[in-house]
């Protein structure tokens, strides 16, 4: 994919950190083929002043052109950080395949999920409830996930987990 810069007071020089990246990085070009090769950097703070402005709230990582941003203050553990860069190094991976814009985002999204292994009990214990109620999200209202309030996000990212998880496993 590129080579890759880190920026952060506590993950600079982590070798770990850095190999994971590496790893990920060959597994998806491997998986799915080679894209034109970029440098990217990430960023871990737990300043919201080195995030971008648009950085939502509900958010821990995006990931903005060739740039990864990590609020660290929502991390929990070494692993949880892992998930994080692992799903935003999928949506910089996507984002430079060809017509990657006519991918639905609820796909790009549980996509992302899936490669990061995402899994929650929690959320699908959300995706339980939400059909019990009958107040499922249309996987159509998923395209623009900015949209979304706090309380739909976490429905939102596990019903496109689902939806990618059903895809991967009929074809």
């Amino acid at each position: 994919m590129g080579n890759f810069h880190i920026h952060s007071n506590s993950f600079e020089n982590n070798k770990n950190l850095q190999d994971q990246i590496i790893l990920f990085s060959d597994y998806l070009v491997k998986e799915f083929g080679s894209i034109r090769k970029n440098n990217f950097t990430i960023t871990i703070t737990n300043n919201k002043n080195k995030l971008p402005h648009n950085f939502p709230t509900w958010a821990t990582g995006i990931a903005v052109n060739n740039s990864i941003f990590i609020n660290n203050t929502k991390i929990n553990t070494h692993t949880h950080l892992l998930k994080v860069i692992r799903h935003e190094i999928s949506h910089l991976y996507q984002n430079k395949i060809k017509n990657s814009h006519t991918f639905p985002g609820w796909f790009k999204e549980g996509m992302a999920m899936a490669l990061a292994k995402e899994f929650s009990i929690d959320r699908r214990y959300l995706v339980s409830q939400a059909l019990w109620m009958n107040c499922l999200l249309d996987l159509n209202d998923l395209d623009k996930f900015s949209t979304l309030n706090e309380t739909e996000i976490n429905l939102a990212y596990e019903q496109s987990l689902i939806a990618y998880e059903k895809i991967i496993k009929l074809f």
